[in-house]
């Protein structure tokens, strides 16, 4: 049985939900977290968890929009 967070969501819906919210690319959202494409394709097969240190700065960017907003305008 996969771990929920807090709100019940599964690791790999608020990593979609993220890519969605932000209209990105999965290439992006390696970039992002600085992982590779193959890493992130693992996470969302359910192949490999996610890291602790992603899921905060994911939930982070969720929460926050402004902070990813200001992430984006320093790239």
């Amino acid at each position: 049985m996969r771990l929920r967070n807090k709100i019940g969501i599964d690791e790999r819906q608020l990593l979609r939900r993220f890519k969605e919210k932000y209209n990105l690319t999965w290439a992006n959202v390696a970039r992002i977290f600085g992982r590779s494409m193959s890493s992130v394709m693992q996470w969302l097969s359910g192949r490999r968890k996610i890291p602790a240190s992603t899921m905060r700065l994911l939930r982070i960017f969720i929460d926050h929009p402004q902070i990813f907003d200001s992430y984006r305008i320093e790239r």
